[in-house]
């Protein structure tokens, strides 16, 4: 990651932890940081953006953050939403961990919403949902439009102008190099859970400028929940990613990031941050690993139940050089795609030949039973390959499905065996530390 901060001044570290629960991927990354650490917050997630290169992983990967939104009504009877970074209920790891979650939103407290509203926590901003509807928000805003929307500005903190003039850069680049004949570089995507259906308004209310696309999301499935309570939600924001959107009677082609809400009922990535000052180092932690699996095998290997057996036939996947079993019960009509233990010695049995199975469910993907291969399966094979699989269509109609297949005769390791992604998650300080990561 290329930095441009002055020497004298202080660098965090990060480090991705990622879960496709919430929770899981909340408490790894609040035991990375320690007590004197911290989550990134977007502002975090914005110095860090503007110091990488454009091929830095910041870019490319949504990161969730410790900017939290509070939604309720104030004192004066309205609904407000709150904008608070790494302050109120979400600044407290253990109040996060034990709190009461509905729908993927924390519950809160009437008294905590009062704290929040007065500032006794620390620096907020506080938005009428009314207004935050009739700005529009959840549109596709061009950079002059962006820079002066409100709700944008206080999560994406006092660096919003130069994130945005980055991505717009950034945006240009890529619709540069694209054969679409028709770009329009909106780069940012202000999404929230509400609308003026959810307040009761009539859409006639709202004006539009003329520099926005012409979007906006539906009243969400949640509406009833957040009608009443007071409640709160982090703030995620997405890679880069290419849209497309209507734009003069047009369907043009965009490079937008999606600033919008994380609900802990989803997956998640959080940055944990050791050290002080601007986030500038960042480093993907297990999700590197688990990337390159090829080159940490012996980092992912651990002893291997006695008492458990391998399926067989085994269903066969290469990693670089080498070969691996699959994960794979009895009845799984599915390949996991996941290596399980190293074989040591192949030998292909005859030549490839073709596997034909009835479609199992949905056409569009392909399952087989274990049964129907074993029927095929040679004297002294005892594991295979499947090639790529493809529908046998008839009168319009997919029949059924076929794949090229390949038998081998194998010998394997039966004592050790490579971590599932979920688990490596789990077991990350070890093999952070065994790597020198930590």
């Amino acid at each position: 990651m290329n930095t441009t901060t002055a020497q004298s001044e202080k660098q965090a570290k990060g480090m991705i932890f990622f879960s496709f629960d919430a929770m899981n991927a909340f408490k790894h990354a609040i035991k990375f940081k320690g007590k004197n650490g911290r989550l990134a917050t977007l502002p975090d997630v914005v110095d860090a953006k503007i110091a990488a290169d454009d091929n830095d992983a910041i870019w490319h990967q949504y990161i969730a953050t410790k900017t939290a939104e509070y939604f309720g009504s104030s004192r004066g009877g309205n609904k407000i939403l709150i904008v608070g970074h790494n302050v109120g209920p979400f600044a407290d790891d253990e109040r996060v961990v034990d709190g009461e979650f509905k729908q993927g939103f924390l519950e809160l407290g009437r008294t905590e919403f009062r704290k929040l509203e007065s500032g006794i926590y620390g620096p907020v901003e506080a938005f009428d949902l009314k207004d935050v509807c009739s700005d529009n928000s959840n549109d596709y805003f061009h950079l002059g439009t962006a820079k002066n929307l409100k709700l944008l500005k206080a999560r994406l903190g006092p660096r919003t102008d130069e994130f945005l003039e980055r991505h717009d850069k950034l945006s240009q680049k890529y619709l540069e190099t694209t054969k679409e004949r028709f770009t329009d570089n909106c780069i940012i995507q202000n999404a929230h859970d509400f609308s003026y259906k959810f307040l009761g308004f009539k859409r006639g209310n709202i004006k539009y400028d003329k520099n926005r696309v012409m979007y906006v999301r539906n009243c969400s499935s949640h509406k009833n929940l957040l009608r009443h309570g007071y409640y709160g939600y982090l703030i995620t924001i997405d890679a880069p990613m290419v849209t497309h959107h209507s734009h003069n009677g047009w369907s043009a082609t965009g490079v937008t990031s999606t600033v919008g809400s994380q609900k802990f009922s989803d997956a998640a990535r959080f940055i944990a941050i050791r050290g002080e000052g601007k986030l500038e180092k960042l480093s993907e932690g297990i999700e590197g690993i688990l990337d390159d699996v090829e080159n940490n095998v012996e980092l992912l290997m651990v002893p291997r139940d006695p008492k458990t057996t391998c399926v067989q036939p085994y269903t066969l996947t290469q990693v670089g050089d080498n070969w691996f079993t699959q994960y794979r019960d009895e009845h799984s009509v599915m390949e996991s795609g996941l290596p399980e233990c190293k074989v040591v010695s192949i030998k292909a049995i005859g030549e490839p030949t073709t596997f034909r199975t009835e479609i199992l469910g949905y056409y569009g993907l392909f399952k087989y039973e274990l049964d129907t291969v074993k029927k095929l399966l040679p004297d002294c094979a005892n594991a295979f390959v499947m090639g790529e699989p493809h529908n046998v269509w008839e009168n319009g109609d997919p029949k059924y499905q076929e794949a090229p297949i390949t038998f081998f005769n194998v010998e394997i390791n039966p004592t050790k065996r490579l971590l599932t992604p979920d688990e490596a998650r789990k077991d990350w300080e070890r093999i952070l530390t065994t790597a020198g990561e930590i």
